[in-house]
């Protein structure tokens, strides 16, 4: 590179200049390496070790259950042997504490850089400063949805839902479309980020990063999306606070959801209908094992009369099945009890018809028990649901009946329930959702003859999380493209 007839200070430039030339290349070689190594087989890169954004908490990310999720690397959000956080405020490096979910060795890595002035997810309420709202071209971005009516249509209650019936988005002020970022980062509190494993058209659009449920993040720590889940993060009023203008629950029910804090420049979805099939296979269970006095009617030695049962068994034709909620699940029940011959009625909270020509809409919580056989609740808890069954409506059912809960608890007065079932209105109560929940150690329904208690665990099966990953991974994909997001919650209605 450097000739001899060079005087001596050249020679020293020339050196040093070759040297650090040098060190470039094996820097570079030696990050290809690691990032290629670091590449596992569900297409889940990691920024340096697996060790999932920590900054000012000890506390890791939680699983859809609530409780801390383990890595295959360990807790997550527990540092490895440095003890040190990964990035600190006015750092500029790779974000070695954050968790990437993307492919291929162009991805984008996290850095620890000052925010971008951005919109707040939150309600103008919650905001710092004058509170005042800020948005683009988001200000009728309720009013855009159309009446409770137009927004459902013809579809039922609990089954994906477009954003913005009038096909209208959030929008940035700056154009008619929102902007989409060349990379969108997702802020998850959710664990299980191996489980999610982008399609080859999303990995270089999508980078996620886990953050921890409690403390705040760092300043420059920032998405324009969250996945979370329906039970309240410590954090989420904060998260909320770092630019996101998305937010996703892995789950249904958000009656214990803070709505008020999603302002009208954020967009929320949950796995709304997902459930659908597995709740109502366990809804009919109950009730055939209701009318085939199953497991009552196993036997462990002869019994006095062979092939007569006692009592005798009572059948689903011919009965009457009454839903409250007519949704994705309340459909999904109706669609497996019609083949067995049952009569089937119906209410809910929207002027929308029935989804099924088969299932009649009744106007009133007196008409819809009014001589059912079994009650089933799968409506959302709201203002007009809570306390809905007590003393009164328990007394215009027909003695006998079976009473099953797959809702939300709070929707039954349970002292009503208690007396109902020691007076024999109510023969047998299948309840998925006590209250509260989880029942306590001594609460009556563990005892209770008339009672079977299920841990709210009939929404369960094999596929039910890679359903609720898929379900956000369609959604990532609608968002980048800019089209309608599917099963958006309204916050005004409560679902």
């Amino acid at each position: 590179m450097c000739h001899v007839m060079v005087s001596s200070s050249q020679r020293t430039v020339c050196w040093r200049i070759s040297v650090l030339l040098r060190l470039a290349v094996l820097r570079v070689a030696s990050a290809r390496s690691a990032e290629s190594a670091a590449l596992n087989h569900s297409g889940v890169r990691y920024a340096g070790t697996f060790r999932h954004y920590s900054p000012r908490s000890a506390v890791p990310p939680v699983g859809v259950g609530g409780s801390p999720v383990q890595s295959p690397h360990g807790l997550h959000g527990q540092d490895e042997g440095t003890g040190q956080f990964a990035c600190r405020a006015g750092e500029r490096h790779r974000l070695e504490g954050s968790a990437v979910v993307r492919g291929g060795s162009g991805a984008q890595t996290g850095r620890c850089s000052s925010p971008r002035p951005r919109r707040s997810c939150l309600s103008p309420g919650r905001r710092k400063g004058s509170g005042e709202l800020r948005r683009g071209n988001c200000a009728d971005h309720r009013s855009a949805r159309g009446t409770r009516g137009e927004r459902r249509g013809d579809q039922p209650r609990g089954s994906f839902r477009h954003h913005a019936s009038s096909g209208t988005s959030c929008t940035s002020g700056r154009s008619g479309r929102r902007v989409v970022p060349a990379v969108l980062r997702v802020l998850s509190h959710v664990g299980r980020l191996e489980a999610i494993t982008l399609p080859d058209d999303l990995v270089s659009r999508v980078e996620i990063i886990a953050i921890p449920s409690t403390g705040e993040l760092d300043d420059g720590v920032t998405g324009e999306v969250l996945l979370s889940t329906p039970t309240v993060m410590p954090n989420l009023e904060h998260v909320l606070s770092r630019g996101v203008r998305w937010a996703h629950l892995i789950g249904t029910g958000i009656d214990s959801f803070p709505l008020d804090l999603i302002g009208d420049d954020c967009i929320l979805t949950n796995s709304r209908g997902l459930s659908a099939m597995p709740i109502s296979e366990w809804v009919l269970a109950c009730m055939l094992a209701f009318e085939k006095r199953m497991p009552g009617s196993w036997i462990t030695e002869p019994p006095k009369a062979w092939n007569i049962p006692s009592p005798g068994f009572g059948t689903l034709h011919g009965g009457t099945l009454a839903l409250l909620g007519i949704g994705g699940i309340g459909t999904a029940i109706a669609e497996r009890a019609r083949p067995f011959g049952m009569t089937i009625k119906a209410m809910r909270y929207s002027d929308a018809p029935s989804p099924l020509d088969y299932v009649q809409l009744v106007s009133s919580i007196d008409e819809l028990v009014d001589g059912a056989d079994h009650v089933v609740l799968v409506a959302p808890l709201t203002d007009a649901t809570r306390g809905l069954f007590d003393d009164r409506v328990f007394d215009l059912m027909k003695p006998g009946v079976h009473f099953v809960n797959v809702a939300r608890g709070p929707m039954v007065v349970e002292d009503a329930l208690r007396r109902a079932l020691d007076s024999g209105i109510v023969a047998c109560a299948s309840i998925d959702a006590p209250d509260p929940e989880p029942a306590p150690a001594g609460h009556w329904m563990y005892d209770h003859p008339g009672v079977r208690l299920s841990p709210h665990s009939s929404w369960n099966w094999p596929g039910a999380f890679p359903a609720m990953f898929e379900m956000f991974i369609e959604n990532l994909r609608r968002y980048l493209d800019d089209e309608p997001l599917l099963s958006v919650v309204n916050p005004a209605d409560g679902y």
